[in-house]
């Protein structure tokens, strides 16, 4: 497949103009942490104030110049995404093309005479509030995109990508886009952006939404277009499901709507039905602040998405992209998406290249163990936990004690399956039997063999007794298998369903299937019922206890490692990372 030019992004390229400020300032020019507005006549003297009384940062931004940033970052495809917007023909200009080139983006600027479009960024605390006087970036015309040599770019691309702050600037030159994207059968995508384009430009957004393939959007969008269009609800699944089902311009694609929550799952509706995806949590003293998340996410979505991956891993790659970014040092801003240092040595750029614990080769067929080994960037002594076994042993204690309540679930949803199996094979094995008082026997045993382990023999039906537990043995041998890894899917995120549970475990096993068997097999050999038999009768009863119960605790830290082993190699067949940062992030939440 062709990637060059794939993705192509309109919007507002601004220069954004970050300060960590207080509540004073907010105060004093009537601004709301946590929003987005367009700078009005009384916000102009802010610009100046900021960089006179607050230590600022010059940051080349804009919602959808940073999404294609973090998508080209991510995708790493030289030429796969290009750029259209409005800059000023200054210095302020110059560098928003420097970076652009430096990201790997195909920029083609309109140069206006008017200065470049900034955006004053307002951080107090973890919230922000955004100020954008748009000066050039308002100038953009639909006479530059009709000029050949940007049309060409147009023409070349699949996928298409405009922040709603756009349908400020240029509606015509969307919909220009949206009716080429719908005549060529090509995907067309925008963001609600911000709660005042639902509110004051409803109707140019009411105008272009038939031809938007997927929309993205966070809460408080979401329930403000909800209130604007009347559909008195602020359930954002139940709205999210509505924004999919309105009208649209072509049939070719159904509509998928994204709404993120902060922490909270992301909110996927298409089909007539809603899914929600559990975002990785960080410790608050690794979150240093939410800004351009929203940002990050779609580009990271829309990286897998040309790439033609599910759903589930173009969200995935969205909450990665997003947890980089509110992890980066040193100043909060909008954009935060400085990843011209990308390495591709190290997977991912600046923050993460100490992404380095390699547990694909923990558990690999042919052997059997759990040794943690490092690349060899990373110094062993590195971090809280220093890559021992014993440290993810006691945390994975630490979770098992503080999510019991999630496990529980999962254990009787196993022992069911268990006792219907028995129940059914004993049906078919022995169900023949005439001596009612013997088959009474039999089917007692069976009802605690989920339990004990125990298997009926009956005299005078060896074969059967023997076929019985043979099959008993490779049934639970398979049960067993497929509910290995789900404890520990729950354990750690507690916020997954049970049916998401079950489908996540199973993905993950067959990320890994031969080592998952492998392991296994082991475990229902060493800690079944014919060892238990062979060691009471050489060892007695106390060894045997002891063993087999310090042999359950190993397969348990072993399951732990396999699991980390799966979610390495499924976020690399994303081009992701999971590692030494993902990992520590794990272990901190279970503190």
């Amino acid at each position: 497949m062709e990637y060059e030019g794939i993705l192509l992004g309109m919007g507002n390229p601004l220069l954004d103009i970050s300060a960590i400020v207080d509540q004073g300032f907010l105060d004093k020019y009537a601004l709301k942490s946590n929003n987005a507005i367009l700078a009005e006549d009384k916000h102009l003297p802010m610009y100046d104030e900021m960089t006179s009384k607050y230590k600022v940062e010059f940051i080349a931004g804009g919602a959808t110049q940073n999404s294609i940033r973090v998508a080209q970052w991510m995708l790493q495809i030289p030429g796969a995404t290009g750029y259209i917007g409005s800059i000023g023909k200054d210095k302020y200009g110059e560098e928003m093309k420097k970076n652009a080139k430096q990201a790997g983006v195909n920029v083609h600027y309109h140069e206006d005479e008017s200065p470049t479009g900034t955006c004053a960024v307002c951080v107090v605390g973890d919230q922000r509030s955004l100020v954008a006087n748009l000066s050039a970036a308002n100038c953009y015309k639909i006479d530059h995109l009709k000029k050949p040599e940007n049309w060409a770019l147009v023409e070349k691309a699949k996928y298409y990508y405009i922040a709603g702050f756009f349908l400020t600037v240029s509606p015509e030159s969307i919909m220009l886009v949206s009716e080429h994207a719908a005549a060529k059968n090509k995907v067309f995508m925008m963001n609600l952006s911000a709660p005042f384009i639902c509110e004051v430009f409803k109707d140019v957004q009411d105008k272009v939404f038939p031809y938007m393939d997927y929309v993205f959007g966070n809460e408080t969008e979401a329930r403000t277009f909800s209130k604007v269009h009347g559909w008195e609800t602020e359930n954002v699944e139940e709205i999210a499901l509505k924004l999919s089902q309105l009208p649209k311009a072509s049939g070719t694609h159904k509509r998928i709507t994204i709404i993120t929550q902060g922490a909270d799952p992301v909110v996927v509706a298409e089909d007539g039905k809603v899914k929600l995806f559990p975002v990785t949590l960080l410790p608050k003293d690794k979150l240093v602040d939410t800004n351009g998340a929203g940002d990050a996410f779609v580009g990271g979505f829309l990286s897998q998405m040309v790439l033609q991956k599910p759903i589930r891993e173009c969200v995935r790659a969205g909450n990665y992209a997003a947890n980089v970014i509110i992890q980066r040092k040193p100043l909060p801003n909008a954009t935060i998406v400085t990843l011209s240092d990308f390495n591709p040595d190290y997977d991912f750029s600046g923050y993460v290249v100490d992404n380095g614990v390699t547990f694909r080769s923990i558990v690999k067929p042919g052997v059997f163990g759990f040794k943690s080994e490092f690349k060899k960037n990373i110094t062993p002594s590195a971090g809280p936990f220093a890559g021992e076994s014993e440290v993810i042993f006691s945390h994975g204690l630490g979770w098992i004690n503080c999510r019991a309540q999630e496990t529980s679930g999962l254990i009787l949803m196993k022992w069911a399956v268990r006792d219907a199996l028995a129940q059914l094979m004993g049906i078919y094995f022995f169900g023949e039997i005439e001596d009612q008082y013997v088959f009474l026997k039999v089917f007692l045993r069976m009802e605690f063999m989920p339990f004990a382990n125990s298997a009926p023999w009956v005299t005078g039906h060896e074969w059967e007794s023997a076929g019985f537990i043979v099959i008993w043995f490779l049934s639970d041998l398979m049960v067993g298998l497929i509910f290995a890894i789900d404890s520990w899917v729950a354990i750690v995120d507690s916020r997954r369903g049970g049916r998401e549970i079950v489908e996540e475990g199973w993905h993950l096993l067959v990320a890994l299937f031969c080592p998952a068997f492998e392991i296994r097999w082991f475990e229902a050999i060493t800690c079944g019922s014919a060892v238990r038999w062979m060691l009471r009768r050489i060892f007695g009863d106390v060894f045997t206890m002891v063993f087999q119960s310090l042999m359950e605790v190993y397969f348990m830290v072993g399951w732990l490692n396999f699991y980390f082993a799966a979610r390495e190699k499924d976020d690399t067949s994303l081009g992701m990372a999971f590692g030494r940062s993902e990992l520590e992030g794990l272990l901190d939440i279970a503190r």
